[in-house]
């Protein structure tokens, strides 16, 4: 059955024209170099990449020559401290002129916006396979393989889902199931946890607090700490928000499996992921991460701003990309072999689940979304004090409806049941230590 499952998978990848296939080939080929061949190879993919985008990016022509630079002055990581920083702004502000003029077709979606900034996304059949390809690469590492059943916990509503028929068939087929993230109600955990003692899936991925809340979940209706050992999951993928210490005990005991937490983005793609030893390998043959403090290179073991270059991708590229996260560079050799060097994660995303006045779970985005897709937001803290009361704090300019207070607490309270909803405009809203906005904030799921 897994065989039929893996040859479905790489059908339909052909299918829809993406050459996940040799990308997946070619990752795996080099991950396996030297750690010298690995630099080396890293540099010349950034060097074609940087002449590339300098000499047929409109956007990158224009930000090459403000600096003074040929198309060929970047030849390795370190001559990247020549570039300005990339911010989410300024893609908003380039529009078209930052793709390539042969890019394309493009998969129009956006992030969830867990920094209260959403950032619509174009993603070429390259960029899509470039991330799905990571994905099978790191699966690699835990002994899974495409094909083997999988359940995913990821995005969405409960309610309200977009899958049509033929792409449920061909979940299905390939063995790949999802479940929406939002609105996780007893009823729909229920459902899910029949789903999982059926499919007895090999691996299940998700947003951690998504992942956490099933478990809590399941650790109730059972009365034990090991509630779903028994379904088959080996490994727990978790992604999208920080994966802290207690997550990784709360879930390892209820599956009886291990834990491999990731780190990307939508826009980003697929940046880094742990390994079997415990250790945060960095995908530096599509990734160019530099780790700075006012855009200057730290020691290894500093923490330091994430800038990302994403080279595995030249119909929309990325130079120097202020994805907002912290880490640090550890120096660290790893006992699982691989030498893709090892980075820690010191900030990250916490996106927190909110409780629904019934006992239900609702993740973060839930609450984002209605509020993100106002106009004139600039930024928002969505503060759940009780069952009863949220709180919501708002930044508003020109162009937030005078209607919107009302229709953001609508909403609100029939994601949550109910609640008293009170907004309240303020100047600004405060950063936290790591320099990002918590825009989520449960006093009920901790």
């Amino acid at each position: 059955m897994g065989m039929l499952r893996r040859q479905a998978f790489w059908f339909f990848e052909a299918l829809r024209g993406r050459p996940t296939s040799r990308v997946a080939r070619e990752m795996c080929g080099t991950e396996t170099l030297g750690a010298d061949e690995l630099r080396a190879v890293s540099d010349r993919r950034l060097a074609a990449f940087c002449e590339r985008a300098a000499r047929e990016v409109p956007y990158w022509q224009r930000v090459f020559a403000e600096a003074g630079l040929e198309p060929d002055a970047i030849q390795s990581a370190e001559d990247l401290v020549r570039l300005p920083p990339l911010t989410k702004r300024d893609i908003r502000e380039a529009g078209a002129d930052m793709f390539h003029p042969k890019g394309g077709p493009f998969r129009i979606t956006e992030t969830g916006g867990s920094t209260g900034q959403p950032l619509q996304i174009h993603e070429s059949p390259l960029r899509q396979s470039v991330s799905l390809a990571a994905r099978i690469r790191s699966r690699r590492w835990w002994g899974i393989k495409p094909g083997d059943p999988e359940l995913v916990l990821f995005g969405g509503n409960m309610e309200r889902t977009t899958r049509g028929l033929l792409h449920k068939i061909k979940d299905e087929l390939i063995g790949s199931i999802t479940y929406p993230a939002f609105g996780m109600t007893e009823e729909h955990l229920e459902k899910l946890l029949g789903r999982l003692r059926s499919m007895r899936p090999r691996h299940v991925f998700g947003y951690t607090s998504a992942l956490c809340g099933f478990a809590r979940h399941l650790r109730k209706r059972h009365g034990r700490d090991d509630a779903a050992a028994d379904c088959g999951v080996e490994v727990l993928f978790t992604t999208s928000e920080m994966l802290l210490p207690a997550d990784r005990v709360l879930l390892e005991e209820t599956f009886g499996a291990r834990v491999a937490d990731g780190y990307g983005s939508k826009e980003a793609g697929f940046v880094a992921h742990e390994c079997p030893a415990g250790r945060m390998h960095a995908r530096i043959d599509t990734h160019i991460i530099e780790i700075v403090r006012d855009s200057r290179p730290v020691p290894d073991g500093e923490p330091g701003e994430i800038l990302l270059t994403y080279v595995g991708d030249w119909h929309w590229p990325f130079l120097r990309y202020q994805i907002g996260d912290a880490a640090r560079w550890t120096g660290e050799s790893c006992t699982c072999g691989l030498q893709l060097p090892v980075i820690a994660m010191t900030g990250g995303r916490i996106t927190d689940l909110l409780v629904r006045r019934d006992g239900g779970l609702v993740h973060g985005l839930g609450a984002i979304y209605p509020i993100r897709e106002t106009p004139g937001v600039e930024r928002f803290l969505v503060h759940q004090k009780s069952l009863e009361l949220v709180e919501v704090s708002l930044v508003v300019e020109s162009g937030y409806p005078s209607d919107g207070d009302e229709k953001i607490s609508s909403r609100l309270r029939d994601t949550l049941g109910g609640p008293e909803v009170r907004i309240q405009h303020v100047p600004e809203i405060a950063q936290l230590a790591s320099g990002k906005y918590r825009v989520v904030r449960s006093d009920v799921s901790r």
